[in-house]
């Protein structure tokens, strides 16, 4: 397996590999997500993170075929009142294709998501779990991130 930065080249593969993540969630709130259509916007998005120089995007290749990737994202919050200046890391998107998981491509892909925080200085590094995904909320923990706060919602 290799990890490499994404290309052009990468978004049909991107695109494949964000529909399964976004159906799984779809299914699990689908108040906040859409079910995978055709609509060019996710293709879009990882297009977008391909330009922009604060963003990173990885994928896992084997066998000369797209099995995982990240996207991440340099965070500035200024000081305030309330709280110190932040410069943060995010990991705004993780997946690994179903048929590849347990092989140790998503072990890599977040050893790589820190290593490159390190690289560009920063310290922290943050994401965002949806609870009722409870196996990926494990993963997190097993690489030592822990729950800051929680977000609660109710219909009205």
């Amino acid at each position: 397996m290799e990890l490499r930065p994404a290309t052009a080249s990468d978004l049909p593969a991107l695109v494949r590999l964000s529909s399964s993540v976004q159906e799984l969630h779809a299914r699990s709130v689908p108040a906040h997500i859409r079910m995978p259509t055709s609509d060019p916007g996710c293709a879009g998005l990882f297009r977008k993170a391909l330009a922009e120089p604060t963003a990173c995007l990885v994928v896992a290749e084997k066998a000369e075929l797209v099995v995982g990737s990240f996207c991440a994202q340099e965070m500035t919050r200024e000081e305030n009142w309330l709280r110190p200046a932040l410069r943060i890391f995010t990991l705004e998107h993780i997946v690994v294709d179903p048929a590849f998981r347990r092989q140790g491509i998503g072990d890599a892909l977040i050893k790589r998501f820190l290593a490159e925080a390190r690289s560009r200085r920063i310290d922290r590094a943050d994401l965002v779990c949806w609870n009722f995904n409870e196996e990926a909320n494990q993963f997190f923990r097993r690489h030592g991130f822990r729950e800051v706060h929680a977000r609660y919602e109710r219909a009205v």
